[in-house]
């Protein structure tokens, strides 16, 4: 009886194992993707950074001014990506005899996860070019 089981289940714990695979992938490429928005739009922002530091502005004011434009996409994103999953797990659930109900509570640590991730990736972006010598910068231009 234990092998029919098993066997029964082989199917969807396979499934689970590549979901936690293509989980992490899906992460890893969003991670990179913030990683090369920042450090495209890092440049061009230097000229305005060098101004601010040589006006006064710290570290904090610096990131901070920079996080802020990416700071609204990321919860709106999330807002968006959580009825779509909502939506295909309801649907997927349906399959089986036996449901769970969902709640928001999974998502909620993956959308703060991902903040903080980031937040970490923007700050450390901003903190290389903003200890960088900003005025040999402007002294180019």
């Amino acid at each position: 009886m234990d092998d029919r089981f098993e066997a029964l289940y082989r199917v969807h714990l396979q499934l689970k194992k590549a979901a936690g695979i293509a989980t992490g992938l899906n992460l890893l490429i969003v991670f990179l993707g913030i990683f090369g928005i920042v450090a495209f739009t890092l440049p061009r922002q230097k000229k305005g950074m060098a101004v601010r530091k040589v006006l006064g502005a710290g570290l904090v004011d610096i990131i901070r001014l920079f996080f802020q434009e990416y700071a609204g996409l990321i919860p709106l994103a999330t807002l968006i990506a959580w009825p779509l999953a909502s939506a295909v797990m309801n649907k997927w659930l349906k399959n089986y005899a036996y449901r769970i109900t969902q709640d928001i509570g999974p998502h909620v640590p993956v959308g703060a996860i991902t903040f903080v991730t980031a937040f970490v990736l923007t700050a450390a972006q901003c903190l290389k070019t903003a200890m960088a010598n900003l005025v040999k910068s402007l002294r180019a231009e």
